[in-house]
């Protein structure tokens, strides 16, 4: 309990210093050009608001924001709205946003329901802050996200909350408009 709780301070900490010196947005390959043999898809689990074990794989073959967040954090509140527009806008175009909540069960569980979130939740508790640090956030910072391509390689990640039109821009290349 006690390094959950130094954790959390960290990325309170991390996630106010990330604010200060603005969000950082990392593109790591255009859609048109395929990551390197290097990157390795990213592959986790952990169990869902209800429970169930799912695998990040299980939403393979669709264009994934994984998004690290957590109660007690203003940035990740922010956010979350836009990702419910995102998630009612293009999932039936193939997108998924994927929360995992680095916090606690007890108080992701009310929120979830309280804000109508429409994409999956995972509980990640302290896993998610090492998942966090595994695939790229060394500082700790919430929120953080990952764009996954259909093949669960990653081919961005952000540091900081997604704005609307931030948002926009990530996901053009992957969902243009119609014409």
């Amino acid at each position: 309990m006690k390094r959950f709780l130094m954790l959390a301070a960290a990325a309170i900490l991390a996630g106010l210093a990330g604010m200060w010196l603005g969000q950082r947005f990392h593109p790591v390959a255009s859609p048109q050009q395929p990551l390197t043999a290097v990157s390795q898809p990213v592959n986790f689990s952990l169990p869902d608001i209800h429970g169930k074990k799912r695998s990040i794989a299980d939403w393979n073959g669709k264009i994934r924001i994984v998004n690290f967040w957590a109660t007690w954090c203003p940035p990740c509140r922010e956010e979350i709205p836009e990702f419910i527009k995102a998630q009612r806008q293009f999932g039936p175009r193939g997108l998924q946003i994927i929360g995992v909540a680095v916090d606690r069960t007890s108080r992701v569980i009310p929120f979830y329901k309280a804000r109508g979130m429409n994409y999956p939740v995972l509980l990640g508790e302290q896993e998610g802050a090492q998942l966090m640090e595994q695939y790229g956030d060394a500082e700790g910072g919430l929120p953080y996200s990952l764009v996954l391509d259909r093949q669960g390689r990653i081919v961005a990640s952000q540091l900081g909350a997604f704005s609307e039109s931030r948002l926009e821009r990530v996901l053009r290349p992957y969902f243009p408009p119609s014409s």
